[in-house]
C-alpha cells in the first residue's frame, strides 16, 4: 500500500502539485450592503470617475468578495437584457443573448483553485 503524504495523514488536504486536490472550502461570504440596481454605470470622464480600485492581496479576501463577485455578475446579465429590450429585442431574445448568469459554485471554484489569482475591484 502507498504511504500517505504527511499533510494527508494530518487529516489536511495539500491543494500545491495535486491535480486531484479537493478545493479548499470558502469562508462564509456576507451579503453586499448595496444593490447592484442602484449603481450607477462607471463614468467615462474622468476614467472611472468616483469609484476606487483595489488589488486584493490575498486568496481570502477574494473569497470574502464570492458573494459581492455573484451578485455583480447577475446584475450584468440583467443590464444588458434591459439593453437589448431597448433595442427593440423581442424579451425571449433578449433573455438569450444577454446570456446565463454564472453559478455561485463557478465563481467560488475559480476564486479556490486559479493560480495566481489576480486582478483588481472596481468600487
Amino acid at each position: 500500500p502507498k504511504k500517505a503524504s504527511a499533510p494527508a495523514a494530518a487529516g489536511r488536504r495539500s491543494t500545491i502539485g495535486n491535480p486531484f486536490s479537493m478545493p479548499r472550502r470558502a469562508a462564509a461570504g456576507k451579503p453586499p450592503t448595496y444593490s447592484f440596481v442602484e449603481v450607477p454605470d462607471a463614468a467615462k470622464r474622468p476614467p472611472l470617475g468616483d469609484s476606487m480600485v483595489e488589488v486584493p492581496a490575498t486568496r481570502q479576501r477574494w473569497l470574502g468578495m464570492k458573494d459581492e463577485l455573484k451578485g455583480l455578475c447577475d446584475e450584468a446579465v440583467r443590464r444588458r437584457a434591459l439593453k437589448l429590450l431597448s433595442r427593440g429585442a423581442r424579451p425571449r431574445t433578449a433573455l438569450a443573448s444577454a446570456g446565463a448568469p454564472l453559478y455561485e459554485a463557478y465563481i467560488a471554484d475559480r476564486l479556490d483553485l486559479d493560480d495566481p489569482l489576480d486582478g483588481l475591484v472596481v468600487r
